[in-house]
């Protein structure tokens, strides 16, 4: 008595799984309700389903969000000036993201022609890299938008009446840059105190 209740219970429960798993495919593969990829709307017509016969769910795993931080192509680029006076160059840039992705973080480099002396002024951001570079966190860079102004003076070790500034990207962020030119920059400064932009 007790084996027949339980296979009475057993062939209850696999048929109504197997009408769900009936009603899951219907829905998936669009039965009655406008073909493949479809959802039953007002009046029975089909409305793309994201996810369903093969369309892209924005944000799932592999599928990049426009605008979304370390995916897809991102257009590096630094604006800024560069001013050499007392053996000390001043280095005022921005760094942007033209898009069309934005990076969570990404890492510049800001090397100069000379070596670097004691006593430079670094952004929080900024650390020393070996003895002619600086390396610099943009922060998060939206896609068109831009990062936080950095700042940095750097002592020349025994001064100098000219110093070339090149600041490049060191990290992208795990994007891609297909217009990597803008993002490498190449000034010469004058011990003048003029502002040398690039």
């Amino acid at each position: 008595m007790v084996k027949g209740a339980v296979r009475r219970l057993l062939r209850t429960r696999a048929l109504g799984v197997g009408v769900l798993v009936v009603g899951v495919v219907g829905a998936v593969v669009g039965w009655g309700s406008g073909g493949a990829g479809a959802a039953p709307a007002r009046g029975g017509v089909g409305v793309p389903v994201p996810g369903a016969a093969g369309l892209p769910v924005p944000g799932a795993v592999g599928v990049p969000v426009p605008g979304a931080p370390g995916q897809g192509e991102a257009d590096l680029a630094y604006h800024g000036r560069a001013a050499l006076s007392g053996g000390r160059v001043r280095v005022v840039l921005t760094p942007e993201n033209h898009g069309p992705w934005g990076v969570a973080d990404a890492t510049l480099r800001v090397r100069v022609s000379a070596p670097l002396g004691r006593g430079a002024r670094l952004p929080q951001a900024c650390v020393r890299s070996g003895e002619r570079a600086v390396l610099c966190r943009t922060g998060p860079l939206a896609a068109g938008a831009r990062g936080e102004p950095l700042e940095l003076v750097l002592p020349l070790r025994g001064g100098g009446r000219e110093v070339t500034v090149t600041v490049d990207t060191a990290w992208g962020g795990g994007a891609v840059d297909g217009n990597p030119a803008n993002d490498h920059r190449v000034v010469l400064a004058l011990d003048t105190g003029d502002a040398y932009y690039f």
